[in-house]
């Protein structure tokens, strides 16, 4: 682990005076737009793992040819819960909206970068079917780090060039729009001008993952992929899955009863106005931005979500430029949001590249209900803003 932490130091230190990569037509765009928004652990014993063993047995006899997702803890068919999860990041500036797609997606983060904006990152089990998901734009380093926890594809379209050291890091495998063939996974639209046009879709994510299957040894199946890096990297990563959730069981709802009333949710983002509203009736949050719905183009869906987590973290710049950090290592303090209740929660790292942990004032493990995520990244310092009522 030092060795890696040291040669991305090295690497660092070679950008100290470069800023985000002027290298495309797309980046520089970015640069413009960005401006202008501006301004508007214990041992388990082997009873323990027997009496696990035993419960994912029974499980899966209960219902053959499916699995729990990874992501909502839902049965899904086991072919596809086998594959990694695939992480697109989408452009959310209010010339890119409505975004398509995204109502599909299982989690979905939400991260401030330059100029106040924010952008998301959203992951899917499943993208077959789906023709058009984006607007796709550039990745950011925390962005890398957070796609990595769940051992994700990560779709992008161009980077900062700070993050190129995380995108060449061993556990990541990315593509990206503006590299070589890999330009082959988007397509562009003529209804928005660049760079809020770029899209993908379910087949160009299947057809590139074929290629670079083929050509460069990139692994499709979740366990497999876990079993390599246990044989290659045992000294820099867990020896086994962690899941980032404990999924409340199919006959439970997590009521939080406990926890103040949370109906009405501001999460801290003043650029986008990011608020959810609990809808009683069916048991979810409705995100809206930008003063109405958050809607997807494709269904006209209202995005809504099973579970809110609100998470707060340092923020940082890159020595001195527009260009943010976030220090997504460290822990940090939250909030757990479900059923119309709220309760506050620690996030803990436990290893670099692994998933986060999310515990109560306890520190217990949390349970979280079944279904959709949505995880808002907020800065410490506007911890503030944020509203639950």
């Amino acid at each position: 682990m030092k060795k890696i932490l040291l040669l991305l130091a090295l690497v660092f230190s070679v950008f100290i005076f470069a800023g985000c990569s002027n290298d495309t037509e797309v980046d520089r765009q970015e640069e413009t737009t960005a401006a202008a928004e501006e301004t508007e652990p214990v041992e388990e014993t082997g009873e323990a793992v027997a009496e696990e063993t035993e419960a994912e047995t029974q499980n899966a006899d209960e219902n053959p040819g499916y699995v729990r997702s990874h992501l909502t803890g839902e049965w899904i068919d086991e072919e596809i819960g086998a594959k990694r999860p695939i992480a697109v990041m989408i452009n959310n500036i209010q010339a890119a909206i409505p975004q398509s797609g995204i109502s599909h997606a299982d989690v979905i983060y939400e991260c401030m970068v330059e100029g106040s904006l924010t952008r998301l990152m959203a992951l899917f089990q499943d993208v077959e079917g789906l023709d058009k998901i984006g607007p796709v734009r550039s990745a950011r380093t925390y962005f890398v780090y957070l796609a990595d926890e769940w051992n994700a594809f990560y779709f992008h379209f161009g980077q900062c060039e700070y993050a190129k050291p995380y995108l060449e890091a061993y556990i990541t495998q990315n593509v990206n729009g503006v590299l070589g063939s890999d330009g082959n996974a988007f397509y562009r639209t003529n209804d928005r001008p660049a760079p809020h046009n770029a899209y993908t879709s379910g087949d160009r994510i299947e057809a590139i993952l074929e290629e670079k299957a083929e050509s460069s040894g990139y692994i499709r199946n979740l366990d497999e992929f876990y079993s390599v890096l246990q044989d290659t990297y045992t000294t820099e990563i867990e020896p086994e899955y962690k899941e980032h959730f404990q999924f409340a069981a199919d006959d439970e709802v997590v009521t939080l009863d406990d926890g103040v009333t949370a109906e009405n949710i501001t999460v801290g983002f003043t650029t986008n106005d990011s608020t959810f509203t609990y809808d009683s009736a069916t048991g979810k949050y409705l995100h809206s931005q930008y003063g109405g719905p958050h809607i997807d183009q494709e269904t006209g869906e209202q995005l809504a979500f099973d579970n809110v987590l609100i998470l707060y973290s340092e923020k940082s710049d890159y020595y001195g430029t527009q260009y943010l950090q976030f220090d997504l290592w460290s822990d940090g303090d939250g909030y757990y949001i479900t059923q119309g209740k709220a309760i506050p929660i620690r996030w803990i790292k436990n290893t670099e590249w692994g998933p986060m942990e999310f515990v109560d004032e306890s520190g217990n493990e949390i349970t979280v209900n079944q279904g959709k995520t949505w995880i808002s990244i907020v800065p410490t310092q506007d911890q503030d803003k944020t509203v639950i009522e």
